[in-house]
């Protein structure tokens, strides 16, 4: 009470600016804090949780995903094989656009790792019809396969799909079968 009445009968605004002042850096202190929790939560590389084969997942508010299925893919094309020790594992993904607005989907937004920390790019070639580039008109849907060319000794397999090339945005964890 004592510091209070200062402010008002004689303290002046000098103690009422330093009052203020203190005030305002508790809460910038705390918005600070929150910003960095929302960040953390938010991050590309915040992963909060690895889904199964199956699963449709909400991603964001813009779209549902689901790997469908997955497993080796045998090229019957002497030409496009494998390289000797590796083969062609695919994916059957499917995303539906929940939202208002066109939304891009790209099968350079996947990338597979096993349990030693290797990590696959998306072949160009593999079952049909494949995930292309293009856009997903509000309430649409594309379903297609993403192949990968993979150790034959792969195992532990995790697909990461992430709506941007870049890295940023939503991040999605599938377990898969292998």
């Amino acid at each position: 009470m004592h510091q209070l009445g200062s402010l008002f009968l004689g303290g002046g605004l000098g103690a009422m600016s330093l009052y203020a002042n203190q005030i305002k850096e508790v809460i910038m202190k705390k918005f600070y804090k929150l910003l960095l929790i929302i960040s953390l939560f938010s991050s590309s590389s915040f992963y909060s949780q690895t889904f199964e084969v199956g699963d449709v997942i909400k991603v964001g508010e813009q779209l549902h995903f689901s790997v469908e299925e997955d497993g080796k893919w045998n090229s019957y094309n002497e030409f496009l094989g494998p390289e000797r020790g590796n083969i062609y594992y695919y994916v059957l993904v499917y995303i539906k656009n929940i939202s208002y607005e066109t939304i891009s989907y790209n099968r350079l937004y996947f990338s597979l790792k096993d349990s030693k920390g290797f990590s696959y790019s998306p072949n160009f070639y593999g079952p049909e019809p494949g995930i292309s580039i293009d856009d997903l008109l509000p309430n649409d849907i594309v379903r297609g396969y993403v192949s990968f060319q993979i150790s034959q000794n792969s195992d532990g397999l995790k697909l990461y799909y992430g709506d941007s090339i870049w890295g940023s945005g939503s991040k999605v964890i599938v377990k898969l079968s292998r």
